[in-house]
């Protein structure tokens, strides 16, 4: 996984196993990289609310952003039947499992009057 600071001081904390990505000193956040994967590139946006907890989607400052890459295909050959009962050979488009090492992670300062409560 990519890192990027994005400001100065203290961050959120994070972790990567497999591809769960973890944020938060008790993993409030859990994010699997696989699944939230698209055909285009997203963007996961983590804030921190008023009481200082992590959430995803709004909230009153940027904790994390979370870059995802199009999800990738492969041709696979799969043995079927057509309609006439004859054996053929087909090709079809199967999904690469995500690679963690193209995923970026954006990682903002945590302001300090809220940082007690991360």
């Amino acid at each position: 996984m990519n890192i990027k600071e994005i400001t100065e001081g203290k961050k959120v904390s994070y972790r990567l196993q497999g591809n769960i990505l973890y944020l938060g000193d008790n993993d409030e956040i859990q994010i699997d990289l696989e699944q939230r994967q698209k055909d285009v590139g997203i963007a996961i946006d983590i804030y921190i609310d008023n009481a200082g907890l992590l959430q995803e989607g709004s909230g009153r400052h940027y904790a994390a952003n979370i870059l995802t890459p199009p999800r990738r295909y492969h041709d696979a050959t799969v043995q079927t039947t057509d309609m006439q009962g004859n054996n053929i050979t087909v090709t079809q488009k199967e999904p690469l499992p995500v690679d963690a090492n193209s995923v970026t992670l954006q990682l903002w300062e945590i302001p300090e009057k809220i940082e007690g409560g991360m």
